[in-house]
């Protein structure tokens, strides 16, 4: 049995706000055209969306998620959608991966995405600990 043969699958979920290029990263991650992206202020992903390749022998999941302050959903449908991802990555993702756009931030674009990342991590915990 070799090193690969025992590790397993590596999920990442992507966060970040609408329009930052989520998608995108997560075609880029695949090599491949899985998730629906276009340069766009508006959602382009409405619900969490998964995609996988082999890497390795190694199959690694990148979950698209909607966008943290999305221009169409309200944000308990958002807050849901995430969990629901954690949760479907049982027994968890090996990693969260925030996007962002390049560019200047703002100090309130600064503490609001610390505020929501700290939020889902809560909810996330609370959600796969019971």
């Amino acid at each position: 049995m070799g090193a690969s043969d025992s590790q397993p699958e590596k999920k990442i979920v992507l966060l970040g706000k609408t329009g930052d290029g989520k998608s995108s990263v997560g075609n880029t991650i695949l090599k491949q055209q899985v998730f629906k992206s276009k340069a766009s202020p508006e959602s382009v992903t409405a619900e969490c969306v998964s995609g996988d390749r082999k890497v390795h022998g190694k199959k690694i999941s990148v979950i698209d998620t909607p966008g943290l302050f999305d221009t169409g959903l309200d944000e308990e449908s958002i807050k849901s959608e995430i969990i629901r991802s954690v949760i479907e990555s049982s027994p968890g993702p090996d990693m969260f991966t925030i996007v962002l756009k390049v560019g200047r931030y703002t100090g309130q674009e600064i503490d609001v995405t610390r505020r929501e990342t700290r939020r889902i991590e809560k909810d996330c915990a609370q959600k796969t600990s019971g």
